[in-house]
């Protein structure tokens, strides 16, 4: 009798210890949050034994439909019921946000409605037949795959003239104003507002250069004002630059590299949504 008692027992401590463990799961590709605003944004659950605990909301979006400009806000979100709510502020316009959806579950098909109030705004939100992943299924789902080529022996062998150079986004205008001096050509599409830039805090900014300039090119743009100094190291001046070759149409750098001069082998990246747009000024990127 005593025991059957520990073994009850036992299986009571499985059982609670299996209900109360913790798995994180993400919805990719959320839309319709923000009505016909259009949106890049996901969705990070934390559950214990099946049951949400918390969640957070990063979503992208343009300011008002077809804008070319680009805002965000990251809100966490506490669970009442099967209703997700939170607020804070977009980070660029700095409006308050308000977060209130209705979140239900058929089988392995999740949605969510309700609405979104962006500053003086109510918007309807409506993003049904959603499927969760693990968290490694998303990295793998996001992953930007690079092949970097360190400290290229020729330079033009790995670029035919584009110099990839990653600005901090707070220091792009001061940048590109000091670019101006160095006789190069700026892609318009690598300073067009994207979400990519605003989750990450820099921009890619790609120039057109003679290759045979190219050694001297990045040389001059370690000094320049908004440029980041690689791997965190401080610099002769107050900034630097990671800067990268590669073959094809352009450069981009790594995301971090101990080496000034890095190429990597990789297409040329396209705008994810919109042109060129010089409006800055607003603080938007």
């Amino acid at each position: 009798m005593r025991l059957l008692s520990v073994a009850v027992l036992a299986l009571a401590c499985s059982g609670s210890s299996a209900a109360a463990q913790t798995t994180v799961r993400y919805f990719n590709g959320v839309y319709g949050l923000l009505g016909d605003i259009e949106t890049d944004a996901f969705l990070k659950e934390t559950r214990q034994g099946g049951k949400v605990v918390s969640a957070e909301l990063d979503l992208c979006h343009a300011p008002s439909p077809g804008s070319p400009l680009r805002d965000r806000f990251v809100v966490t979100l506490k669970p009442q019921g099967n209703r997700l709510i939170g607020s804070g502020q977009t980070q660029e316009g700095r409006l308050p946000v308000a977060v209130d959806l209705v979140r239900s579950a058929t089988g392995n098909s999740y949605s969510f409605e309700g609405t979104v109030k962006l500053g003086d705004r109510i918007l309807k939100s409506s993003s049904d037949d959603l499927a969760d992943m693990s968290a490694k299924e998303f990295e793998e789902q996001t992953a930007v795959e690079e092949a970097i080529v360190e400290t290229p022996a020729d330079f033009r062998e790995v670029t035919p003239g584009t110099l990839g150079i990653r600005v901090a986004r707070t220091g792009l205008i001061d940048f590109l104003k000091a670019l101006r001096a160095e006789n190069v050509k700026v892609q318009g599409y690598s300073i067009a507002p994207s979400c990519e830039a605003l989750r990450r805090g820099t921009v890619d900014v790609q120039v057109d250069v003679d290759p045979e300039r190219a050694a001297e090119t990045i040389a001059k743009a370690k000094a320049l004002p908004g440029s980041l100094v690689p791997d965190g190291q401080a610099a002769a001046s107050t900034s630097d630059a990671r800067s990268a070759f590669r073959p094809g149409d352009s450069v981009m750098p790594p995301e971090s590299s101990t080496a000034t001069n890095s190429a990597r082998r990789s297409p040329r990246p396209r705008p994810r949504c919109c042109p060129p747009n010089p409006a800055t000024s607003n603080g938007m990127t």
